[in-house]
């Protein structure tokens, strides 16, 4: 029968020592990161199964409700229900150039047009589009959070185009062009 070798304390704190002198701190310091990660390990992973267990039933409990019968528009329909009135286009432009000192862009000189649409037989359609053409200036992620907050504030307004550019590849200034449209019922369509 072997003998089961008895660790002697003496023994290690001079195996201890000879290894501190040889290599340093780097071998200590390197299973106390070991026992770390460990210990880590052990407490993240009961918790994320956890909670995974929790999302699974969460996700089984909706998809056996039934869903909600919402009425789905057509789309034609569903676009007019997004469609400014013509009186509240001076109040959509106001909240768009207060956006755009909120988020510190600069806007020049704005060029408006208005288009009253046509059907391909010729007659007028039940809605009207104000392109608005408007030169901006700002930082890059200013002019996005600019772009997105006109989106969620008028809901009438579609961005067609944007051009952004930089005059040097350093800059953070961004020189841009954004060619938005208010789409409004016509005043004979209104409520």
């Amino acid at each position: 029968m072997k003998r089961i070798p008895r660790i002697d304390g003496a023994r290690a704190r001079l195996w201890l020592e000879i290894t501190w002198r040889r290599e340093g701190l780097l071998p200590f310091l390197a299973v106390l990161a070991m026992v770390a990660g460990l210990f880590a390990w052990g407490v993240s992973v009961p918790r994320a199964s956890h909670e995974l267990a929790q999302q699974q039933d969460r996700l089984a409990r909706v998809q056996t409700q039934p869903a909600e019968a919402r009425p789905v528009l057509p789309p034609a329909q569903a676009f007019q229900t997004r469609l400014s009135d013509p009186a509240k286009t001076s109040q959509a432009l106001r909240r768009i150039f207060a956006l755009a000192a909120e988020h510190g862009v600069s806007v020049s000189q704005a060029d408006y047009r208005r288009v009253v649409n046509r059907s391909a037989d010729g007659s007028r359609l039940p809605v009207a589009q104000l392109q608005i053409a408007l030169p901006v200036r700002g930082q890059y992620a200013a002019i996005k959070r600019f772009a997105l907050g006109m989106l969620t504030e008028v809901p009438a307004l579609s961005i067609d185009q944007m051009t952004l550019k930089r005059q040097f590849a350093t800059s953070n200034v961004v020189d841009g062009q954004l060619y938005l449209s208010i789409w409004e019922r016509t005043p004979e369509n209104a409520p």
